[in-house]
């Protein structure tokens, strides 16, 4: 997922944006143990980017990952919004392997 941050996060300093992930991000994943979420800031500092973030969902239960986002937008992180979504690029992991594809069907969104 593509995000771009808006000026609410960016006028977060690194403290803030910590108790942030802690308070709110921490709640909202308890509640899918099947989910996990990266989140890496891109070098737009350095170089010309499309996006200021990527998230990188990782789950076996697409229902969960809808319910986590549902429960993202009801926070700041989609709600205020700290961040906005540019792009959603949905994969499956390691799929051109058919043998791989047919043990795990985690998807990576």
């Amino acid at each position: 997922m593509l995000l771009q941050a808006t000026h609410h996060w960016r006028s977060l300093d690194a403290e803030q944006r910590a108790a942030f992930r802690e308070r709110v991000l921490v709640l909202v994943f308890q509640g899918f143990p099947t989910l996990r979420l990266r989140q890496f800031a891109t070098c737009e500092s350095r170089w010309e980017t499309q996006c200021a973030e990527v998230a990188v969902w990782e789950t076996p239960d697409l229902d969960e990952y809808h319910a986590a986002v549902d429960a993202l937008h009801r926070c700041e992180y989609f709600g205020l919004p700290y961040f906005e979504v540019i792009d959603v690029i949905p994969t499956h992991g390691e799929c051109w392997r058919e043998d791989d594809f047919a043990v795990s069907q985690s998807c990576a969104l």
